[in-house]
């Protein structure tokens, strides 16, 4: 009985680590999450930034004449610019995909913690179904000393009235 106790013992002591393990794994999930929205943020940010800029450099080109240098500079600022949004995009991308991974660990820490409980409830069973036998055992051997000692007993008073 001490075995299946110590074995239940150290089943729950590991249903305890796999449940701190999906509890860690949820907050880094959740540190993600808000990296995500902090990116999609930023990138709509400087987005919009970009965008009210490339409109002026295109207002500054129409307000006036223009010589043929100033048209090339303003297309090498903008693509420029969109060269930064392709690389806000691509940054956006990796802080999802660092996400999705987070998720996926949770998960996967969430089936450990789920084999872990139905381990632990096995040993819990075997440990009652043990108890249960030990008890009735217990209870058939205290039957059969009862039994035991009524067969006794009267032969006993028989030699003593002799």
């Amino acid at each position: 009985m001490q075995i299946v106790d110590g074995l239940l013992r150290i089943k729950r002591i590991r249903e305890s680590a796999r449940e701190q393990d999906v509890l860690r794994e949820r907050r880094a999930l959740d540190a993600a999450t808000e990296a995500l929205e902090r990116a999609v943020e930023h990138r709509r940010r400087r987005d919009e930034a970009r965008q009210t800029q490339e409109q002026q450099m295109v207002a500054r080109l129409c307000a006036g004449p223009v010589k043929v240098r100033e048209i090339e500079w303003t297309r090498v600022d903008i693509d420029g610019l969109r060269q930064e949004a392709d690389k806000d995009r691509t940054e956006e991308e990796g802080v999802r995909a660092r996400r999705e991974e987070a998720r996926d660990v949770l998960r996967a820490a969430q089936q450990v913690h789920r084999a872990a409980v139905r381990a632990s409830e096995k040993f819990q069973l075997l440990a009652d179904r043990e108890r249960e036998s030990r008890l009735e055992a217990m209870e058939r051997q205290a039957d059969l000393e009862l039994e035991e000692f009524r067969v006794r007993a009267p032969e006993s008073e028989l030699e003593a009235a002799a």
